[in-house]
């Protein structure tokens, strides 16, 4: 497995609005109190919330401190050292959860939380509304179009609204990467009517000025590989920088149990030895969420590579 690591993180909407896991979601299941048919954002605030215990709501807002002041990894541990006693604190660690790898930037992994915290309907409707939201922007963000439509919709009927002045101009989009002709015509013309649409359209040119591919699969699943869960940016060294000396590494590594890169070695490097350390340092300090076998070894976990470049213009 080859990956990149981008210097620049894409930037998009949000800035306008049977295998052993290591970091797993809280397993969830329905049942929760009160009943809504359907789920609405109305009713669902008229529902009674399942209290949390004093013990898992200080640590839940330990974490959420942490997280805050930028101390991500340590919160993540935290979080997933937990053990619940009801499915409410199953969904409330998982929002949690969501809400720490969203400050990382780590979509997949908002998108793999949230749905665990959202499947049992155990939040209250601030909570659940937020993450809806929140899952179907990363959806939109990783390229799971259809998807993300689907999930827009769905937001649209919990909140009982027809328009949103960021979340239409996410469906233009999709539209015209997927040349859907009528819905182009059909959402332009929503948008010309909206009492907002100067703000409308200011949203859909920010969502132009970048590139979301569309996934090739249609809807969003973790790989049994291990996923980046928590990663640093890697430094500078500072004599390079002052040269102005631009290269690149390439990494092999290998991830264990509970998901550290170990057995760090350089296959290539231009300069020679010059961004070396830096690489391994910041790779030292990534996680992957990691699937386990019958052995307990990882899942494809052998014998990684990773490539970081150095760029001036980065």
């Amino acid at each position: 497995m080859k990956m990149k690591l981008l210097c620049l993180q894409l930037a998009v909407l949000i800035a306008l609005s049977g295998c052993q896991s290591s970091g797993q979601s809280h397993q969830t299941t329905t049942g929760a109190i009160g009943h809504c048919n359907p789920l609405t954002y109305q009713c669902h605030q008229q529902r009674k919330n399942s209290p949390i215990s004093t013990s898992i709501q200080a640590k839940l807002e330990r974490a959420n401190a942490l997280s805050r002041s930028g101390k991500i990894l340590p919160a993540i541990e935290l979080l997933e050292g937990l053990t619940p006693g009801t499915k409410a604190e199953t969904a409330a660690i998982n929002y949690q959860l969501a809400l720490v790898h969203d400050r990382n930037q780590m979509d997949h992994m908002v998108v793999y939380y949230a749905q665990a915290a959202l499947s049992g309907q155990h939040l209250d409707s601030e909570k659940h509304a937020t993450l809806l939201r929140l899952e179907l922007l990363r959806l939109f963000r990783l390229g799971y179009f259809d998807e993300a439509k689907s999930k827009i919709g769905a937001y649209y009927t919990y909140m009982g609204i027809s328009a949103d002045r960021y979340l239409d101009p996410v469906l233009l989009y999709i539209a015209l990467q997927q040349d859907d002709k009528a819905a182009m015509s059909a959402l332009r013309e929503k948008m010309n009517k909206s009492s907002q649409k100067s703000d409308v359209y200011a949203s859909f040119v920010a969502l132009t000025s970048v590139k979301v591919e569309q996934a090739k699969q249609p809807r969003f699943s973790l790989p049994k590989e291990p996923v980046v869960k928590y990663q640093v940016p890697y430094d500078y060294p500072r004599e390079a920088a002052y040269q102005r000396i631009e290269g690149h590494i390439s990494l092999q590594f290998d991830i264990d149990s509970q998901g550290k890169p170990v057995n760090i070695t350089v296959l290539e490097s231009s300069p020679t030895g010059v961004f070396d350390q830096a690489g391994i340092d910041a790779l030292t300090q990534w996680r992957y969420l990691v699937n386990l076998d019958t052995n307990g070894k990882v899942i494809e976990g052998q014998a990684l590579n990773i490539e970081f470049r150095w760029g001036l213009n980065y």
